[in-house]
């Protein structure tokens, strides 16, 4: 290897970091308010920048052409009858929680339609505290706890649920190898 050789990689490499550092910015300038909102009250949170809450809510739940969950393909579920608008979407989202008797203290990624915007991990508890500044980021927002098994789905047409699933059909998999 040639030092134009070495030269060329190292500039290779500083301009592939450099690139992924513009991406993480762009990215987490989608969700700017948010982390602001967060920041202000001292929410403990944390971005994360890999796919598997993604790929766990889409592994586990049917979903329309639409983007939504398919209700009526979740057995165990809590729908909010009727339209939830934005002025009593958090006292519906403690409503479910309460009902389904979800730990407070457990953490929970919270996940948007724009696929751009990062994931943030935080405890239920601090995200129903703040969960109308979070939801506002986006049309459509899932709330999900893979090792407790549940989502919550808001939707942008106005529908609130919360699917309890009975097993994993990641680790059913896992098992089934």
């Amino acid at each position: 290897m040639t030092i134009e050789d070495s030269k060329r990689e190292l500039l290779e490499k500083r301009r592939t970091e450099a690139k992924c550092a513009s991406e993480k910015r762009h990215r987490i300038n989608l969700i700017e308010d948010t982390l602001t909102v967060l920041a202000d009250r001292s929410i403990d949170y944390q971005l994360l920048w890999d796919r598997s809450a993604e790929e766990w809510l889409e592994s586990e739940l049917p979903f329309m052409v639409s983007g939504a969950i398919d209700w009526r393909r979740v057995e165990n579920k809590r729908l909010i009858n009727g339209k939830v608008d934005r002025c009593n979407l958090s006292k519906n989202l403690s409503l479910l929680a309460s009902e389904a008797n979800l730990e407070m203290a457990d953490d929970i990624t919270i996940l948007w339609s724009n696929a751009n915007r990062p994931p943030i991990s935080m405890t239920l508890e601090s995200f129903l505290d703040n969960a109308i500044a979070i939801m506002d980021e986006d049309f459509d927002t899932w709330v999900i706890s893979p090792p407790g098994n549940w989502c919550i789905e808001y939707h942008h047409s106005g529908s609130l649920g919360l699917a309890i699933l009975t097993s994993s059909k990641s680790s059913q998999r896992t098992r089934n190898a």
